[in-house]
């Protein structure tokens, strides 16, 4: 499995694309590590999306900056500066803060990856918000209506990088991708597809620019604090992130 695995992610040129900002550069080796530890393979390289050029060295990852932008510009100025830098065809997007918190499932991976070969999409969604939530139906996928959430965001999504370059504008944050991305979509006729099953499990360690409740376990196995110092949430904050998740769940 693991060859025909890795001989499809050759196929398609397969790389992975973090979306993410120089002040969020503490938390890349943290984010690489988890993704390391987890993935199968060293052979699918990894690309972290940046607003300036980083004072990191000898990495073991890459690290992609705007070349006309700078910081304080929109962040969609920058992701496709950035993007167009990727010489993949394919892509898998995520966030710096969005963590692998399980061994990646070689089976549901392909499966994944064959779907989106062979049916020539532009989109498939790996792991499911909600309230398009996995029923963890097997090698089942999924279209969703237009109007739902998150139908189309960057969080663990597998896209052929000229159509996510097609419909990522100019003076947008990321949350107005979040909330356009889909109807640009759709006028675009662009194949979006989820799958029902979850392929990337992950954990959102960060919320405001601190780290939530749910940090502490991934920072202590890889001793953040001896070299870097986040803020953590407070009780409150925290309080109010179950209850967002909450009102998703209801919803």
């Amino acid at each position: 499995m693991l060859n025909k695995t890795l001989s499809i992610c050759k196929k398609l040129d397969l790389a992975i694309c973090v979306c993410t900002s120089d002040s969020y550069s503490d938390v890349w080796d943290l984010f690489y590590f988890f993704w390391n530890k987890h993935f199968f393979s060293d052979q699918i390289p990894v690309y972290f999306l940046t607003s300036k050029q980083s004072k990191k060295k000898n990495t073991p990852y890459n690290i992609i900056f705007p070349k006309r932008s700078i910081s304080t510009d929109p962040w969609s100025n920058r992701m496709l500066e950035c993007i167009e830098q990727i010489n993949h065809e394919n892509i898998i997007t995520t966030t710096e803060d969005a963590i692998i918190n399980k061994r990646i499932d070689i089976n549901k991976f392909y499966h994944a990856i064959n779907f989106f070969n062979n049916n020539n999409l532009d989109y498939l969604k790996m792991s499911p918000f909600y309230p398009n939530k996995s029923r963890e139906k097997m090698n089942t996928f999924v279209s969703h209506s237009d109007w739902e959430l998150h139908r189309v965001n960057l969080t663990k999504a597998l896209w052929k990088k000229k159509s996510l370059m097609k419909i990522l504008i100019k003076n947008e944050t990321i949350n107005d991708f979040d909330m356009f991305a889909s109807l640009r979509a759709s006028n675009q006729k662009l194949k979006i597809y989820h799958c029902d099953f979850t392929v990337l499990n992950y954990t959102e360690i960060i919320h405001g620019g601190k780290f939530n409740f749910r940090a502490k376990k991934f920072l202590d196995e890889i001793k953040y604090f001896e070299k870097y110092d986040r803020k953590f949430n407070n009780f409150y904050e925290n309080l109010n992130i179950i209850y967002k998740y909450l009102k998703l769940y209801i919803y």
